[in-house]
C-alpha cells in the first residue's frame, strides 16, 4: 500500500480530529445516506469509512457487520490518495488489493467504488464506497457515479454541520461559563465595595450646550462614602450641584481634568459642614464616567496640624541655641544646601549655602584626612539605604579647627530612586575635647593599673621562686591575661568592651591566631564578663598547646556562640589533635574551666576521641554591659 507524504499526512489527520467524528455514535442521517447509497448503486454493502493513522473506522454502514479494519485491509486508503471518484473493478484482480483477506476470505470482496469525502481546505477524510461480492467489469454507471458523489457532498455537509454545530454548543457553554464568572465576579466586587472602609463612587460629567463640563451627576456608591458625605441612598442620580458641599469648583476641576486628560489624580478635598479632610483618588472610565476612591484623612491632617506646631516650637529652640544647622542635598542638582545655623557652623556667607554648594567646594572646608571616610559613608547610604551619621573636622576660614557630626537620611521616591540628602549638623568640638581628656586620664590610670601588676607580678616570681615551676608559670601567665584584658577595657570604656576584640587580644597572643576559628555576633560585654572570659579562654587554649588540638601543627579550634532566651551560650571545639582522655586529676585551671563564665558554673566537658567539647552558658544579665 502506498502512504502519503508524512507532512501531508500528519495535516490530514489533523483536519480529520477537527470534526471530532472518531468512535461517535450512529446518526440517522449517515444512516439514511448508505441506505440509500446501496439502493442506488445496486450493492450489498454501502460504507461512511473514515481512513485514521492506523485503522479505518465506519461512521454508518449497511450489509457488513464489523465496525472497522485495520488500515492494512482499508481498499479506502487506497482511494484517498486521489480525488473524485474511485473504482476497481474486479478486487481479485487488481495487484493492490488481490491479497487483502477481505477479498480472499468472508466477505470475498469484489467490486469497489468510493467517492472521497474532502474538506473544504483540500484534506481527504475517507470515503462513501460502495462494494460488491461479484466483480463489474463496466463498473458504475454514468448515473450511479453521480448519485454516488452527490451522497459524499451530503455526507460533509452532515459534518461541518455536526462541526458547526459543536462548536456553537463549545462556544455557547463557554459564553455561559464567562457570563456565571462575570456575574460571580461583580458580586465579590459589589460585596467588597460594598463593605470596604474607603469611601467608592461612581459618576458622569454634564455637558452644556457647547460641551463644556458643567456639573457631574453621582451615579453609585457604597455606604461608606454616603456616611462620609453624610448622605441618603437616594442621593444617586443627584448633581453635585444639588448638594450641600457639591458647589466646590475645585472638586468640579479635578473630576474634569480625570475625565479630560485620561490621567488618575490625586487630591485632598475637605467637607465643611461636617469638618472633615478627605483624599480623593479619582480615575478615568468610560466616556465621561469617573470613579473616586475617598480616604478619611482627618486624624491624619489633624497629626500634621500638631507635628507642624511641634517643628514650630523645635524650630524657635534651635535658633534660640545656635549650635544645630539643617542641610539639603538633592540628587537632581548635586548641591548642598543649609540654612543660616549651618552656614555660621562653616564660617559662610548665608546666601552661598542658600545657593548651594558643589560637592569640590564642600570639600575644601574638611580636613583632608577626613575626606575619604565622609565619601565612603556616603556611597554605603546609596547601596544600602541605612540613616546617615558620620563625624569629621572642619576648618572655617579664620576659625579654630572644629569637629561636626552630620546626620540624615536618604530620601527614595515611589519607584525607590534617590531623591536627596538631608538632615543636621552639630558643632561637636567641646563633646570630643572632653572625649579626649578622659581618654588621657584612661591611659594615665592604665599606665598605674600596670605599674601595679607589674609588682604583682614582680612579687609572685620572688615568692614561687623555689615553688613547683609550673605553678609560678601558670599564676605568671593568668596575671599576664588579666592585663591583657585590662588593656582592651582602657581601649574602649573601662566599664565594657566587645567580644570580637576581647577574644582576638587574648587568643591571639595566648597561641597562633590563625589556628582559631571564630563565628558569632559581636555585641559589647561588660568589665566583669571580660575578666572572666580572658581567664577561661586563657586555660582553654593552654590546655590545647599543652595536651590538645595545638599540639599538632594541623590541630585546630573552633568557637562559637549566641544569644537564646535570655542566655549567652558559647561551644568550645578541639579537632586534629591527639586522641583525648579525662585526666585523672584536676587542678585549678581545671577547677576554673568548671567555674564557667562569671561563676555560672554552667559548664559541659566531654572528653572525645576526637579533642575537646566544651559548652558553657550564663544569663545575658551576667555577660552583658555593666
Amino acid at each position: 500500500m502506498t502512504s502519503t507524504e508524512p507532512s501531508a499526512e500528519a495535516l490530514r489527520l489533523s483536519a480529520l480530529d477537527r470534526y471530532d467524528i472518531l468512535d461517535t455514535e450512529s446518526e440517522q442521517a449517515f444512516d439514511d445516506i448508505v441506505r440509500i447509497a446501496s439502493q442506488i448503486c445496486d450493492v450489498p454493502i454501502a460504507i461512511v469509512s473514515l481512513v485514521g493513522a492506523d485503522r479505518q473506522w465506519f461512521k454508518a454502514r449497511v450489509g457488513l457487520p464489523a465496525e472497522g479494519t485495520p488500515r492494512s485491509q482499508s481498499v479506502c486508503a487506497h482511494a484517498i490518495q486521489g480525488r473524485s471518484l474511485f473504482q476497481i473493478t474486479d478486487l481479485e484482480a487488481d495487484d493492490r488489493t488481490r491479497a487483502n483477506p477481505l477479498v480472499t476470505e468472508e466477505p470475498h470482496l469484489r467490486f469497489y467504488a468510493g467517492a472521497v469525502l474532502e474538506t473544504p481546505d483540500g484534506h481527504a477524510l475517507g470515503t462513501l464506497c460502495v462494494i460488491d461480492t461479484a466483480p463489474r467489469p463496466g463498473g458504475l454507471t454514468e448515473q450511479q457515479a453521480e448519485a454516488l458523489l452527490a451522497l459524499s457532498r451530503q455526507v460533509m455537509a452532515q459534518l461541518e454541520l455536526r462541526r458547526s454545530a459543536r462548536a456553537e454548543a463549545a462556544n455557547r457553554r463557554m459564553l455561559e461559563a464567562t457570563l456565571e464568572r462575570l456575574v460571580a465576579s461583580e458580586a465579590r466586587w459589589r460585596a467588597l465595595f460594598g463593605n470596604m472602609r474607603e469611601g467608592f463612587l461612581v459618576g458622569e460629567l454634564l455637558r452644556d450646550a457647547e460641551g463644556r463640563a458643567c456639573d457631574a451627576r453621582l451615579m453609585e456608591s457604597n455606604g461608606a462614602f454616603l456616611e462620609q458625605a453624610n448622605l441618603l441612598p437616594c442621593a444617586m442620580g443627584t448633581r453635585l450641584r444639588e448638594l450641600p458641599w457639591g458647589a466646590d469648583p475645585a472638586l468640579l476641576g479635578q473630576l474634569v481634568r480625570t475625565v479630560e486628560t485620561g490621567a488618575p489624580q490625586a487630591f485632598e478635598w475637605r467637607l465643611p459642614d461636617r469638618h472633615r479632610w478627605f483624599e480623593v483618588r479619582s480615575a478615568p472610565e468610560q466616556g465621561d464616567r469617573f470613579s473616586c476612591l475617598v480616604l478619611d484623612i482627618t486624624d491624619r491632617k489633624a497629626s500634621e496640624q500638631a507635628l507642624l506646631l511641634k517643628d514650630e516650637r523645635l524650630q524657635m529652640a534651635l535658633d534660640a541655641s545656635g549650635s544645630v544647622g539643617l542641610w539639603d542635598w538633592p540628587v537632581e542638582t548635586n548641591r548642598l544646601t543649609g540654612d543660616a545655623r549651618f552656614a555660621r557652623l562653616y564660617g559662610l556667607p548665608l546666601d552661598r549655602t542658600a545657593s548651594g554648594l558643589t560637592m569640590e567646594e564642600y570639600q575644601e572646608f574638611v580636613v583632608p584626612e577626613d575626606i575619604a571616610p565622609l565619601r565612603e559613608r556616603i556611597r554605603a547610604v546609596f547601596e544600602e539605604g541605612a540613616d546617615f551619621r558620620v563625624e569629621y573636622r572642619v576648618a572655617p576660614p579664620g576659625r579654630t579647627l572644629r569637629w561636626v557630626e552630620c546626620r540624615g537620611r536618604l530620601v527614595r521616591d515611589e519607584e525607590g530612586r534617590p531623591l536627596r540628602f538631608s538632615g543636621t549638623a552639630v558643632d561637636i568640638t567641646d563633646r570630643r575635647s572632653r572625649e579626649e581628656q578622659k581618654q588621657l586620664l584612661m591611659e594615665e590610670l592604665s599606665h598605674r593599673v600596670k605599674n601595679t601588676f607589674a609588682m604583682v607580678q614582680a612579687l609572685a616570681i620572688q615568692t614561687l621562686r623555689d615553688a613547683d615551676p609550673e605553678a609560678s608559670h601558670s599564676l605568671q601567665s593568668r596575671l599576664a591575661t588579666l592585663s591583657r584584658a585590662h588593656d582592651v577595657l582602657v581601649q574602649t570604656s573601662w566599664s565594657a568592651t566587645t567580644l570580637h576584640r576581647l577574644l582576638d587580644t587574648v587568643l591571639r597572643l595566648e597561641t597562633e591566631g590563625a589556628r582559631f576559628r571564630l563565628a558569632g555576633n559581636d555585641f559589647s560585654i561588660g568589665s566583669r564578663a571580660a575578666l572572666s572570659l580572658s581567664l577561661l579562654l586563657h586555660e582553654l587554649a593552654t590546655n590545647a598547646v599543652k595536651y590538645g588540638a595545638l599540639s599538632r601543627e594541623q590541630g585546630l579550634v573552633a568557637i562559637d556562640w549566641r544569644i537564646e532566651d535570655g542566655r549567652f551560650l558559647m561551644r568550645w571545639r578541639e579537632s586534629g589533635g591527639p586522641p583525648v582522655r579525662m585526666p585523672a586529676e584536676t587542678g585549678f585551671g581545671a577547677r576554673l574551666i568548671r567555674m564557667g563564665i562569671c561563676g555560672s558554673r554552667h559548664a559541659d566537658l566531654r572528653f572525645d576521641p576526637g579533642g575537646l567539647q566544651a559548652e558553657f552558658a550564663a544569663d545575658l544579665s551576667m555577660v552583658s554591659e555593666d
